[in-house]
């Protein structure tokens, strides 16, 4: 089916469970796209194809540690797109920083469609040729099966501001500080052959199904979230030991620590901090008498916290004892991205 105002495919062929095809307007479009009913902007449009990744990239997330000479890397489990049905042997994927890993086997999520002669990996695990840089965990790089193409789906949220307009710049993925923001209303198949876009009017009253929109995962996902940092100093103390108390977040209780020891060391401060918080939720670093915490974990992730107590009544020689909070926690807040969306379209929760 062609939309005859404008010549080109109406929308990915899709249906209620994204497999079958059935061409008409796609999932997120709670309001039925028609140019005589104003769903779509009447000014032609471009996409800047430089600022866009094709949508058939596939992540690739790292998520232990690897050491230099290592050939295997622990990532997060891959599901590979249905025309995509391997990663092969001899990528080279790019994690930046100089970090680099080429694979040694290919890596498939369809095993039953691999030569088992050949050496293939699946799960959790890559093999790769003896790493020349080491991982931390968290680095993330992208496979583009199909290199040089750009494909940028339809209900993908774009954005440009005015002086962007002004210049005949093309529209990039959206950024809620932006002037215009409109969602695509058709796939771009490859914006590097074909950059014109069809935009699904802003501010018109129309509804979308946010939630069957292609970046959901990311918008639905709180923003600038800060774990509470404090530190403590304790100066001059000669004898005797002291007890920290805060409350635990799984009681609501204030919970003291046995006695630490003025010379004890960072494992002490530790366990006492598990007895306190519960084991690995707020963390230690430095020495005895100068030390940061860190909170994490359920009850204290992304949340202000209460200054750490501390009893010095066993504590001797000392000339003074500080407390602070060096990293006040934030909760997390709405994706702004989100948030501009809501204003601008009437949001409802997809359910077919």
């Amino acid at each position: 089916m062609l939309n005859p105002y404008f010549g080109r495919a109406f929308a990915r062929c899709e249906t209620s469970n994204g497999t079958d095809n059935f061409v008409g307007t796609p999932r997120w479009a709670a309001d039925f796209i028609d140019p005589k009913m104003h769903g779509l902007a009447p000014f032609p449009a471009k996409v800047d194809p430089t600022q866009f990744l094709d949508a058939q990239a596939i992540l690739v997330s790292v998520t232990a540690v690897a050491n230099i000479g290592d050939t295997s890397l622990t990532i997060s489990q891959i599901t590979l797109p249905l025309n995509v049905k391997f990663i092969p042997a001899g990528t080279t994927l790019y994690f930046g920083n100089g970090k680099v890993a080429v694979l040694s086997a290919l890596y498939t999520n369809e095993v039953w469609n691999i030569d088992t002669d050949n050496p293939y990996t699946t799960g959790t695990t890559l093999s790769v040729n003896a790493l020349p840089a080491a991982f931390v965990g968290g680095e993330t790089a992208y496979y583009l099966p199909f290199p040089g193409r750009c494909q940028i789906n339809s209900g993908t949220l774009v954005s440009r501001t005015f002086a962007a307009r002004d210049s005949g710049s093309g529209f990039h993925p959206a950024v809620a500080t932006d002037d215009e923001f409109y969602i695509l209303a058709f796939d771009i198949q490859d914006a590097n052959m074909r950059n014109e876009a069809t935009l699904y009017r802003s501010g018109a009253g129309l509804s979308v199904k946010e939630n069957y929109l292609p970046q959901w995962a990311s918008l639905n996902t709180p923003v600038g979230a800060v774990n509470e940092v404090q530190t403590v100093v304790l100066t001059g103390a000669t004898g005797g030991g002291f007890i920290m108390f805060g409350i635990n977040a799984s009681t609501g209780n204030k919970t003291y620590s046995p006695l630490v020891a003025y010379n004890s060391n960072l494992a002490g401060i530790q366990t006492a901090l598990n007895d306190i918080f519960g084991a690995g939720l707020v963390v230690a670093a430095g020495t005895v008498t100068d030390f940061t915490l860190t909170y994490s974990g359920a009850g204290y992730a992304g949340m202000p916290q209460p200054l750490i107590g501390l009893d010095l009544d066993g504590l001797t020689g000392f000339t003074a004892a500080n407390g602070a909070h060096t990293t006040p926690g934030v909760a997390a807040a709405i994706n702004p991205l989100l948030a501009r969306l809501r204003a601008e379209y009437i949001c409802v929760k997809g359910t077919n």
